[in-house]
Parts: structure tokens; C-alpha cells; sequence
């Protein structure tokens, strides 16, 4: 999986996270990614020429998510409305977590994603 991570608490427009550009804790990251698996699609019937389906399409695996070893709260993960093959990620940053560049990793199905550096400032 690849990923990067857009912040629109701390800035309502989205800034993509750096160390430049840190997350904080309780911020509601997006998370943007590839690799996500089988997901099952709602929201009606997918028509003909349609880039995706429409509404939600969660994960249909089972999955978790850590940054910087500890759980992570998931609100969605699932393919991005209007794209192919992207998956969306909404995830909300631990409050425990300290000052630093912490790895994320999310694991689907029993794999686990190469991590991610994810900038956090206390």
C-alpha cells in the first residue's frame, strides 16, 4: 500500500501532513491509499460508464490501524467516491501520541501496509 495523509482539522482546506505541516493529536486525518482489497458498494446500482459506485464502498476484510504502535480510531476505510482503485482512509490521530514522526500502518485481511511517516506535534 501506498499513502498519503491530508489534515482538515487544523486546516479546513487540507494541508497535506509533514513535518513542516505536523498533525496534532485528536486531528482527523484522510488518509489516501492503494492496495485497500474487496470492498462491498452501497448507495444503489453501479451504471454503465460510472468511474465507481456510488456511496460508501467499505473494506469487506477485517482491519486495523496504528500510529506510532498505538490503535487508531477508524471512521471509514473504503474506496473513494468518484475514483478507481483509491481508497480513502479516515482515521483520527490518539491523543496519547507525543511530538514526532510516527510510523501508520494499516493492516487488512492480516497484511500489513509498509508504514507511512506521519509528523505529529503535541
Amino acid at each position: 500500500m501506498r499513502a498519503i495523509a491530508v489534515d482538515f482539522t487544523s486546516n479546513p482546506n487540507g494541508t497535506l501532513v509533514g513535518p513542516s505541516t505536523p498533525a496534532h493529536p485528536g486531528d482527523a486525518l484522510v488518509v489516501y491509499l492503494t492496495g485497500g482489497g474487496a470492498v462491498t458498494p452501497s448507495g444503489g446500482a453501479w451504471t454503465t460508464g460510472a468511474l465507481a459506485p456510488p456511496g460508501l464502498s467499505p473494506v469487506n476484510a477485517s482491519f486495523s490501524v496504528t500510529l506510532g504502535g498505538l490503535p487508531a480510531t477508524v471512521v471509514y476505510l473504503g474506496l473513494t467516491q468518484g475514483f478507481i482503485g483509491l481508497y480513502q482512509l479516515n482515521v483520527q490521530v490518539p491523543a496519547a501520541l507525543p511530538s514526532g514522526d510516527h510510523t501508520l500502518v494499516i493492516t487488512v485481511n492480516g497484511k500489513s501496509s509498509s508504514s507511512a511517516l506521519i509528523s505529529v506535534l503535541q
